[in-house]
C-alpha cells in the first residue's frame, strides 16, 4: 500500500529515518510546514517511495497541537 507522506518526530529519529530507513544521502529542502518543522521530498528515482514528502519534526518544537496541525495540513486537498 502506498503512503502519501511521512512525519518523523524527534531529531535523532528524523536523522535515522532519512539516512537509514530511506537510505538518503542528500535531500531537497522544500521549506517549513510550521516554524522549525522542515519538509523534504524523496527523489523521483527512490526505489521504494518516490517523491514522498517527509516532515522532520524536532522533538522540542511546537506546542501540544503542532503535530496535529502538521498532519491536517498534509491531509488537506491542497497538500504537496
Amino acid at each position: 500500500q502506498d503512503i502519501g507522506f511521512l512525519i518523523s518526530k524527534g531529531g535523532i529519529t528524523s536523522n535515522d529515518t532519512l539516512s537509514i530507513g530511506l537510505a538518503l544521502r542528500t535531500a531537497r529542502l522544500l521549506g517549513q510546514i510550521l516554524p522549525g518543522v522542515s519538509m523534504v521530498r524523496t527523489p523521483a528515482d527512490h526505489p521504494q517511495f518516490p517523491n514522498l514528502p517527509v516532515v522532520l519534526f524536532p522533538g522540542n518544537v511546537g506546542d501540544e497541537a503542532a503535530l496535529a496541525t502538521a498532519y491536517s495540513r498534509l491531509t488537506s486537498p491542497s497538500s504537496p
